[in-house]
């Protein structure tokens, strides 16, 4: 549109009898409009490329936001691949000693180094930290174990517990656990997925407790 009418201006200037005497500004006219529309054409350009660039940022952002808040409930997910990290490392504590899970749970971590008498003297060896760390998810496993009697154990709630029991404590594998409770490995991965979930929930749970505690005092 802007070439266009630069184009009209400098035939009108050039050709109409009474702007003769401008006729040899039509160049210039013509020339004035050709940059005009190589700008503007430049200014388009950048504007959508910036707009690219930012919408996979944004998108991201709320991706993250949607996925990794924990605002419907669920633990997120950044806990959640930590939590299943430190489970296979469960009976490894020199590995277990690596996982970054206890940087997310401090407050937890450092309540049950106190409860053995632990953590008075200088700051707790690595091989100190994964002992707590054992305890402490093994004991969340233990919050997912029904009263005695009060369900079988092929109910999920049971067989949840009885998975991540025997798996990661006892470190009995896949097929003793499918063959022992009849169960498809299918049901075994799904109930293992929510038995992981449920300690990870428990687990940020509490550490939002102590924290919340140690804010008020």
């Amino acid at each position: 549109m802007l070439l266009t009418a630069s184009l009209l201006l400098a035939g009108v200037v050039r050709f109409l009898p009474s702007l003769e005497r401008w006729s040899d500004q039509a160049p210039w006219v013509l020339l004035l409009g050709l940059l005009a529309y190589v700008a503007s054409i430049g200014a388009l350009y950048r504007t959508r490329t910036d707009d690219s660039a930012k919408s996979p940022a944004l998108a991201d952002n709320a991706a993250e936001s949607s996925t990794d808040d924990g605002s419907d409930g669920r633990p997120s997910q950044g806990l959640l691949r930590l939590v299943e990290e430190a489970l296979r490392r469960l009976n490894d504590p020199a590995a277990l000693s690596k996982c970054g899970l206890r940087r997310r749970l401090p407050g937890i971590l450092s309540a049950t180094r106190s409860q053995h008498g632990g953590g008075t003297i200088g700051p707790p060896g690595l091989l100190e930290q994964a002992q707590s760390l054992r305890e402490v998810l093994v004991s969340a496993i233990e919050q997912l174990k029904p009263p005695t009697g009060a369900i079988g154990a092929s109910a999920p709630e049971a067989l949840q517990y009885y998975i991540l029991h025997e798996e990661y404590v006892l470190s009995k594998s896949t097929s003793y656990i499918v063959t022992r409770y009849s169960i498809s490995e299918s049901t075994f991965f799904r109930n293992r997925r929510a038995a992981v979930s449920a300690v990870a929930r428990h687990l940020e749970t509490q550490e939002e407790i102590i924290a919340l505690r140690q804010n008020q005092s």
